[in-house]
């Protein structure tokens, strides 16, 4: 079922985005990905697209048997932007966003005004002290 676990995630200290793998498989397990905000509503729509000028690469690390970890892009002065929109505190923050998908969109859909602060991870990645 499309919607439950969709995460997307802002790691300041990585300078880099986390897309939970089930936001991922929501929107087709795509190379690229744009990226759409309303600045005004603080809301943000991930979806999956084909390479363009506006597209993220969307990057992954595997573990010892090959195992996808984690998808990610890399974007410092989208997130250093995205802290001062909602307030974050970039160098001290992770944080950590609940979406919904949105199937005529076939987007996923996270509202910037709510989220849980995560604590940052240890110098090993997926250990969390």
């Amino acid at each position: 079922m499309i919607g439950r676990n969709l995460i997307l995630a802002f790691y300041f200290r990585d300078k880099r985005i986390n897309i939970g793998k089930k936001t991922m498989e929501a929107i087709g397990m795509p190379d690229y990905v744009h990226l759409l905000l309303d600045r005004r509503e603080k809301w943000l729509f991930v979806k999956g697209c084909e390479k363009d000028n506006d597209a993220f690469n969307v990057y992954y690390t595997t573990g010892e048997n090959s195992d996808i970890l984690r998808y990610y892009i890399n974007g410092k002065a989208l997130l250093e932007k995205l802290a001062v929109m909602i307030g974050a505190e970039k160098e001290s923050e992770s944080i950590r966003f609940n979406g919904r998908y949105i199937e005529e969109d076939d987007a996923v859909f996270f509202n910037l005004n709510e989220y849980t602060v995560i604590p940052y991870e240890s110098e090993s990645v997926g250990i969390v002290e």
